[in-house]
């Protein structure tokens, strides 16, 4: 029996969504000095396209939206990236590392008999994968 159920957030609560710096700063089209605003405005569009297409009801998985966001901000950055470099960076998003203290402390939880599962708009695979790179599948 669990004794409670907690949901956690992957983007940005269990995974750094910010952890894709270093390949921002590597490209040169984004170097250093662009990719703190380019790597947060990124976030901002994938988070507000993911918000619309909920709301107009026309849901869209994590991975769509990530891509759609990452077209918007090389638009608004005049920033050229080619089309291996845009699916690399997307393809980061799977493997995104967890916050440091997250393992341990989901363990615990479960530990502890509650059930910890998991809120995203990303697919089962992809939170699958985000899991199973951190070793926290369970």
């Amino acid at each position: 029996r669990h004794l409670a159920t907690i949901g956690f957030d992957m983007y940005g609560t269990v995974f750094n969504v910010r952890g894709l710096a270093g390949m921002l700063r590597a490209l040169p089209a984004i170097g250093d000095t662009r990719e703190p605003a380019f790597n947060a405005m990124w976030r901002s569009k994938q988070l507000e396209y993911t918000f619309r297409r909920t709301v107009m009801g026309r849901y869209e998985p994590m991975t769509k939206c990530t891509r759609h966001a990452l077209d918007a901000c090389c638009d608004m950055f005049d920033v050229c990236l080619s089309e291996g470099e845009r699916e690399q960076l997307c393809d980061a998003y799977l493997r995104l590392s967890a916050f440091p203290e997250c393992k341990e402390q989901l363990a615990a939880l479960r530990a502890r008999g509650h059930r910890c599962v998991a809120f995203s708009n990303g697919t089962r695979r992809d939170i699958d994968s985000l899991l199973a790179n951190a070793d926290m599948a369970s």
